[in-house]
């Protein structure tokens, strides 16, 4: 966009940034009890020191089995082969004395000595044999059976499970909640307020906010149709408290209009202050997750007052610096543009306040004009929080 026009003409002051001109700006002092300040505000911002216009960005988050032993009884095989040695050597032992028994009955009991033989030899069996063989049993398989040792160990293994693992992930803040707010234009002279509004509820349903959870307001008269209502302080206040913000619900508005350094402007209404806005959403929201979107010149001014744990801000502009586009011929004013065009690209409010960010900045290098600065807070409850529903 070209670089800002001042042209005299009968008095009368016109620019193409979003602060108020001529008569707006006027009106807006009246009602405020000021002096009219005349045309020295866009010329105030490019003079303010360098370190005044840095951006600031508050409350930035710091960006984060056992296998069973498979045991098959081999270890039995050395038990096993005394026992079969041991079997032998009793049954060839019973072998010999049974001939010795047979050969001594078919003798002739001649002599004592041959009749007492054959019983001192019958009698080792029941002595010494028969022992180890009925100690087999008690030093082999019994003593190494496999089910009590091992198998039974293994059981632990199902006790962590790899699900229990996932089950301890945190759920990142701001997922699964319902969503409910306005979305609101300012002013009915140029179509690039209702324009926005329009295109940014579109964003929001297709982000998973049911359209009848959002409250639209619009200065233009002929806009105020299918729920549309008119656009003022009591009827954003009315609107918020009417969506009945409860325990797993959350709040988003977005606000876009002409701007000054004490309010977000209102045609043919009192314009809509900082502490007021804070007051609305402490009354409606209370400590729920709050998004509040707010595309203005001076629109910084909103960023301290509105600072909370669980609020998330985002603005057009620094508190002393005006923002751009607000041309008639204009579809949207720079920082709407910009909103619009990268909302769906980015994955947190983090991300997308840098990329809107970046394409201000790339917008108002071309048209060579004094930077606007945009500004956010983040809080602390709701740090890298997922836009919407996504």
């Amino acid at each position: 966009m070209a670089k800002p026009l001042l042209l005299l003409s009968v008095g009368a002051l016109v620019v193409t940034s979003c602060g108020l001109v001529g008569s707006d700006q006027a009106e807006i002092q009246a009602s405020l009890g000021e002096a009219p300040s005349g045309a020295t505000t866009t010329a105030q911002s490019s003079l303010l020191p360098e370190a005044s216009q840095q951006p600031t960005l508050e409350d930035r988050p710091v960006l984060e089995v056992l296998q069973a032993a498979d045991q098959t009884g081999e270890s039995t095989e050395s038990s096993t082969t005394p026992a079969s040695t041991t079997q032998s050597t009793a049954i060839q032992t019973t072998a010999i004395q049974t001939t010795l028994a047979s050969t001594t009955q078919s003798e002739p009991a001649s002599t004592t000595t041959r009749a007492t033989t054959p019983v001192s030899s019958t009698t080792k069996p029941s002595t010494s044999e028969p022992q180890s063989t009925l100690a087999l049993p008690s030093t082999t398989l019994p003593s190494t059976t496999l089910p009590s040792t091992t198998l039974p160990s293994t059981t632990t293994k199902p006790t962590a499970p790899d699900p229990s693992t996932s089950s301890s992930t945190p759920t990142r803040p701001g997922s699964g909640l319902t969503y409910k707010g306005v979305v609101a234009g300012g002013d009915n002279e140029i179509t690039a307020f209702d324009n926005a509004r329009k295109a940014v509820k579109g964003l929001f349903v297709a982000s998973g906010v049911q359209a009848g959870n959002l409250v639209e307001l619009s200065r233009q008269t002929s806009e105020q149709v299918n729920g549309v209502r008119p656009t003022t302080v009591a009827e954003i206040e009315q609107a918020m408290l009417g969506l009945n913000i409860g325990e797993g619900d959350a709040c988003i508005l977005f606000l876009t209009s002409h701007g000054n350094k004490h309010s977000w402007f209102i045609r043919g209404s009192n314009g809509l202050t900082p502490d007021k806005l804070d007051e609305i959403l402490s009354a409606s929201c209370g400590s729920r997750p709050t998004v509040a979107l707010i595309s203005a010149c001076y629109s910084g001014i909103f960023v301290n007052p509105l600072a909370r744990p669980n609020r998330i801000v985002l603005t057009a502009a620094s508190p002393t610096n005006t923002s751009f586009g607000c041309a008639p011929e204009a579809t949207y004013t720079y920082w709407d543009g910009c909103l619009i065009t990268h909302f769906a690209q980015a994955a947190t409010w983090e991300d997308l306040y840098r990329r809107v960010t970046g394409c201000i900045e790339s917008k108002e290098s071309a048209a060579a004009v004094t930077p606007s600065r945009p500004q956010a807070h983040f809080g602390a409850e709701v740090a890298n929080m997922p836009i919407l529903n996504r």
